[in-house]
């Protein structure tokens, strides 16, 4: 065997190595689904949530605290988003006061109801209502594109007597419900005035 030979050899045999070694690293610090679900139910638990009151309007809503503000120009609206670093995940909130005078409870629900089923975009999936309020689970996307969808919980206070209903949104996507459970609570306890 010539020095050339031998010196090719090692260094197929040294860049197999080097393969298999950095594919091996590949594969370890690979994430499963499932591991995302779980890290971010973790900094969903661990959380703060603060209250952020919206100065126009004055009503306020719980916020994640590790979610970032989005400037926007509508009047009295609020946007927060949290993208993943790791997996570009986004979760969102977005609370807003719109003027809907004699809008009432069981007619915004029709109406919602009634815009879900003619965009193609499916059926609400958890409704309850009150008085003066109803909370609602539905799909923002239409279903002949699931992976792109996310699941949108709103809560709306109607008032009538003033003619105006606030809204608070949070979206997220179908898979990451369990993780994200404590953010959905504190939209359904959500009430935008302090008693």
């Amino acid at each position: 065997m010539n020095m050339n030979t031998e010196i090719r050899n090692t260094w197929i045999i040294a860049t197999l190595v080097a393969l298999v070694a950095g594919g091996f690293l590949l594969v370890c610090r690979a994430q499963k689904p499932t591991d995302n679900i779980v890290r971010l139910k973790e900094k969903v638990e661990s959380c703060k949530m603060l209250t952020v009151v919206q100065d126009e309007a004055g009503y306020g809503i719980e916020v994640p605290d590790f979610f970032q503000e989005v400037p926007t120009d509508e009047r009295a609206t609020m946007r927060f988003r949290h993208i993943d670093p790791q997996t570009g995940v986004q979760l969102g909130m977005v609370a807003y006061l719109e003027f809907c005078p004699g809008c009432t409870v069981d007619g915004e629900l029709e109406a919602l109801a009634q815009d879900l089923q003619e965009r193609g975009y499916g059926k609400m999936f958890s409704v309850e209502k009150g008085e003066e309020y109803f909370f609602v689970e539905s799909p923002m996307f239409p279903p002949s594109n699931p992976a792109a969808g996310h699941v949108d919980c709103e809560k709306t206070y109607i008032y009538g007597e003033l003619g105006v209903a606030i809204s608070l949104h949070f979206y997220y996507p179908p898979a990451y419900r369990s993780a994200v459970d404590r953010i959905i609570a504190s939209v359904k306890a959500w009430e935008p005035y302090e008693e």
